[in-house]
């Protein structure tokens, strides 16, 4: 796995800066009080140049802390690698320090020996860069430990979507077969009533129907305007089985011409409206269809006047392939945010569908 910071380099340095700007004013404030004077633009100098030496270290200290990690699995190793490199920098950084201030031109550091200038930061110091190292260590591993749970979460999310892709795939797959069925089945009763022109007819616009469903084969959504053509072309086919006697009708609200819906949504409503409402009532011929836009939903209500619905009809639990395959489509893509509703009005059964509204 290629390891990222989250900090730029020019954050990092700044960072640092930060850093040595406050411990400069802490050292200040605590020479100033022991009656020391010492210049500040020296101090921070000083504490600039040790807290942007630090900055070096810590790529390595990154890396080292990825190579050899401390967890319960090679918790003894990693103590025994770290703790040894811990001390062992800070002393070289303790020892970098002790010349940058025999260099500097603050009094009375000159005249001592290296030897003792270090002891005694090494006592005065040594636990403040000990635990620096330590920090920037855990912190490495917190940054590890981030990019981990993150990718983690983008997996589980990438892996969810092509699930539910897969899922909608497969359920749009079984609505065509079902639908080809019917249609064919429509046809075979032309033929065996001896209707052989308006047999050959519907297999024509059978074709053209055909068509349009291997042209959306993998689009899970489409324009309004295409699920129209397409339902407007599956009705005239019904109308022929019906003898003409259907009184279609459907309204568009204005301004939908770029609307997007679920593809293949229609048709399974309509053939339920047909087939379970229609078909079952002998002077039944209206169908009408009214789509608009109401808010951020798009609305959508389906009219026949067939015979009412049973008391205890409940269209999440029917058994029909086409309606149970529709509200399982429309549970996936929208989860909890639509809403269906099959009603007995007077002289009829009204559907109404809310989706939220999408466009191009």
């Amino acid at each position: 796995m290629k390891r990222r910071f989250y900090l730029s380099k020019g954050e990092i340095i700044l960072c640092l800066i930060a850093m040595a700007i406050i411990s400069s004013i802490m050292l200040y404030i605590k020479s100033d009080l022991n009656g020391q004077s010492i210049s500040f633009f020296w101090i921070l100098c000083i504490k600039t140049t040790t807290w942007l030496f630090w900055g070096c270290w810590i790529p390595f200290i990154f890396y080292l802390s990825h190579k050899v990690p401390i967890h319960k699995h090679n918790y003894y190793l990693g103590v025994l690698l770290h703790l040894p490199i811990s001390i062992m920098i800070v002393c070289f950084h303790l020892l970098l320090y002790v010349i940058i201030i025999k260099l500097s031109p603050i009094p009375g550091f000159q005249g001592q020996p290296i030897a003792t200038l270090f002891i005694g930061l090494l006592f005065s110091q040594f636990e403040w860069y000990f635990l620096t190292y330590w920090a920037l260590m855990l912190g490495s591993y917190a940054v590890e430990y981030y990019q981990k749970f993150r990718e983690s979460n983008l997996k589980a999310a990438q892996l969810d979507s092509r699930l539910t892709k897969s899922r909608l795939m497969a359920l749009k797959m079984q609505l065509h077969p079902h639908f080809l069925f019917n249609t064919l089945h429509t046809i075979s009763s032309l033929v065996r009533q001896d209707e052989k022109k308006k047999s050959i007819s519907m297999l024509s616009e059978m074709g053209d129907l055909l068509r349009i469903v291997l042209s959306q084969n993998e689009e899970q959504f489409i324009k309004l305007t295409s699920e129209l053509e397409f339902i407007k072309k599956y009705i005239a086919l019904e109308e022929k089985r019906f003898k003409n006697k259907m009184n279609v009708q459907i309204e568009v609200g204005d301004d939908l011409s770029e609307t997007l819906i679920p593809s293949f949504l229609l048709q399974p409503l309509i053939e339920n409206s047909i087939y379970h409402g229609l078909s079952k009532k002998v002077d039944a011929s209206i169908l009408s269809i009214d789509i608009k836009k109401k808010g951020d939903q798009l609305c959508i209500e389906m009219y026949n006047d067939g015979p009412p619905l049973s008391e205890n009809f409940n269209v999440f639990k029917v058994e029909g392939i086409g309606l149970a395959n529709t509200i399982e489509r429309l549970s996936q893509l929208y989860q909890d945010q639509y809403i269906i509703k099959f009603l007995n009005i007077k002289n009829g059964v009204l559907v109404k569908l809310n989706i939220p509204y999408q466009i191009k």
